[in-house]
Parts: C-alpha cells; sequence; structure tokens
C-alpha cells in the first residue's frame, strides 16, 4: 500500500500491483477497485467482503485507468488523482509519465492528464512522482517528475521548469534527471518545489511573479546522500513546514519557519525510553494529526513527535506500545517488526497504515 486519502466515508488506497482500493469505512467493504483491465464484475453485487473480493476479483475485465502505476493519490475539486511514480521512493527506475484521474462527482470513468509537449526538448515527460495544486485556481497545478517540474493551466499543460530556466538542479547520478520529489502552495502563493537525489541544498521557492529562490540550507551536514525528499506539508497548528528526506544512509525529518528561516533537523529518533528508534533503510510522509503530533511511518513501526515535544524543541518521539496481555506489565512497539509506507489520518483520529507485504 503506498497512499492512503480519506474522503468522507471512503478510504482510496493505492496498492503496489492491485491498482487502488475504495473501501466504505462504515461497513467495512471494498465498493470498488480500480485496475487496468480489471474491474469488480459487473452483477448485482453493489458492494463486497474482502473475501468475496479475493474470490472474485479476477472474473471480469471491463475498463479501468490506462495502467496499473499508482504511487501518491491526490484530492482536488473533488477529483482523485494518482501519480504513476515508483514505491519504493524515485529509484532510478523510469517509466513514462503519466496522471490518472477520475471525477468523483460524475461517472467514475479514469482519464490521464494530458502530456506536456516538448518538441524540441532534450529531456521528456518521466516517471510523475508528486502533484500541487494552486489555492485560487483549481484548474492550475503542478506535477513533479524525474525530469523537472510541469505546470498545468485551465487543466493543459503550459510550461516546464529544470536547470535552464529555474533554480532547480540536475541530479549528480545522471545529468539528465532533475528530481522533483515534493512539491506545496504556503499561504503567500509561493510553490515549494524540492529537489531529491544528492542535492545538499534542496529547498527551491517560486513566488507568485514566478521568481525562484534556492533556500541556503543544508539537508544533510555530513554531506552522505539525500534521496527522496518526501510529503512536505504545512503544519494547521505550529504553522511549520515539515518534511522527510528518505535516505538509504541516514533518514530525516526537517520542521521549516517560514518566518525566521530557520531549518531544525531531527537527524535521530530516540523514543521515550531513551533507545535509538532505526529508521532505516527509508522512511516516507510525515503526517499530522488533529492535535498537532507529527506521525512518520518507520522501519520500526509508527512513531510520532507530540506537539507539546516541538513546542519545547524536545527531540524525543513516541513509540505506541500495545500490552502483552499476558500478566506482565511489558509491551511491545506497535507493528515493532513491519515496513510501513504510509500513514493517514481520518476525521475520528484513526490512523490507517499501509505497508510494504503486510496489507
Amino acid at each position: 500500500i503506498t497512499d492512503i486519502r480519506i474522503n468522507g466515508k471512503y478510504a482510496y488506497l493505492t496498492t503496489k500491483e492491485l491498482g487502488t482500493l475504495k473501501i466504505n469505512t462504515l461497513n467495512n467493504t471494498i465498493e470498488e477497485t480500480y485496475t487496468h483491465g480489471e474491474t469488480i464484475p459487473d452483477d448485482e453485487r453493489t458492494t463486497m467482503t474482502i473475501d468475496e473480493y479475493k474470490a472474485l476479483s479476477g472474473d471480469a475485465k471491463p475498463e479501468g485507468p490506462s495502467d496499473n502505476n499508482f504511487f501518491r493519490l491526490y484530492l482536488n475539486n473533488r477529483k482523485l488523482y494518482a501519480t504513476n511514480g515508483i514505491a519504493d521512493g524515485p529509484t532510478l527506475i523510469a517509466r513514462p509519465a503519466v496522471v490518472h484521474y477520475i471525477n468523483l462527482d460524475e461517472d467514475l470513468t479514469w482519464s490521464d492528464v494530458p502530456s506536456p509537449d516538448l518538441t524540441g526538448k532534450d529531456y521528456d515527460f518521466n516517471t510523475a512522482l508528486c502533484m500541487a495544486f494552486d489555492p485560487s485556481d483549481v484548474s492550475h497545478f503542478f506535477i513533479g517528475a524525474k525530469t523537472g517540474l510541469f505546470e498545468y493551466r485551465n487543466d493543459s499543460f503550459y510550461k516546464s521548469y529544470n536547470l535552464e530556466n529555474s533554480t532547480l538542479t540536475s541530479s549528480n547520478l545522471d545529468p539528465k534527471r532533475t528530481y522533483i520529489t515534493s512539491v506545496l502552495y504556503d499561504n503567500r502563493q509561493n510553490l515549494w518545489v524540492f529537489n531529491g537525489f544528492f542535492n545538499m541544498l534542496p529547498m527551491n521557492k517560486m513566488d507568485a511573479n514566478g521568481i525562484w529562490e534556492t533556500l541556503n540550507h543544508k539537508t544533510n551536514e555530513k554531506n552522505t546522500q539525500n534521496r527522496s525528499f518526501e510529503g512536505a506539508f504545512i503544519s494547521k497548528k505550529n504553522g511549520l513546514m515539515w518534511f522527510a528526506n528518505s535516505n538509504w544512509d541516514r533518514s530525516g525529518l526537517y520542521s521549516y519557519d517560514m518566518d525566521t528561516d530557520i531549518l531544525t533537523s531531527y537527524p535521530d529518533f530516540i523514543n521515550q525510553d531513551g533507545q535509538l528508534i532505526n529508521t532505516n533503510p527509508y522512511f516516507f510522509r510525515p503526517v499530522e494529526d488533529a492535535d498537532g503530533n507529527i506521525w512518520i511511518p518507520t522501519s520500526n513501526g509508527p512513531v510520532y513527535i507530540s506537539a507539546e515535544n516541538i513546542e519545547k524543541r524536545n527531540k524525543i518521539f513516541t513509540q505506541p506500545k500495545i500490552n502483552r496481555d499476558d500478566d506482565t506489565d511489558l509491551a511491545h512497539y506497535l507493528l515493532g517488526e513491519v515496513y510501513r509506507y504510509v500513514i493517514a489520518i481520518d476525521k475520528a483520529q484513526r490512523k490507517w497504515i499501509g505497508t510494504k507485504d503486510a496489507g
């Protein structure tokens, strides 16, 4: 499971091999499954249980999305978008970029965002990784890919950005690749763009007038390899920008104060018991709950840094525990040996956790 989005009573889950599942959280049924060449059988059923899905999912092959490559999900103006990036982070594996979308208010037919016209360019539209939507114009959005940033206006391609016309830089591994692994708007109409793969200064900003700037902040003081900057978002509680560096050698969590220009790094995760949490080989996008706690999926279970510790600048993380229920006071760390890709939090404060191979 590579991504989760909550929309009302429905949870949409993208998976590495099964496409996208639409789950009704009120009655625990799978109502739709979206894959290339395969959806739920067109019979009298409108919903089915998980066991029924397992038994019937291979029986019919009506229309579906153009391919089965799903990576990240985005909701905008009642449309669900899915990028086709690589589930293990933006590796050197590449594929032609595709962004699938479906209108949730209409007939649920999948379409693809039009590919950009790059005639005369020496780069292509390759491996869509992330998206950002203009809060003042629902038809204006950006797609981050392995070959730069692509701007769309009125739902049509408008302009591309890379090292030729912006502060974005190419990867040290491949000068033809400009990895954009996270992108978002702030409330001042600035667009924040993160370069992935070995760039020591990954934070770029394009203002409302199209002026670019690179922020002079190192995200890796030891100058070891940066990788994919994941899931940048702005906290609704503390106003800080949060993002993660999914690094095979040394992962990291960061907060950035846009008013004071201060970047805070959390290179080591020490839990409430004083133990170091192993976050390698990778971890992915942080997410905030309604109380202002920042949750992170890691290879050692889900962890969070509390709103109180953030305010007090204490770099102590909490690993939730589950009692052993064996007449002792001992407990296990929640999902301590399960590799997680994603955490999503719904309005009831329930945590949805997508894993690499445990469902």
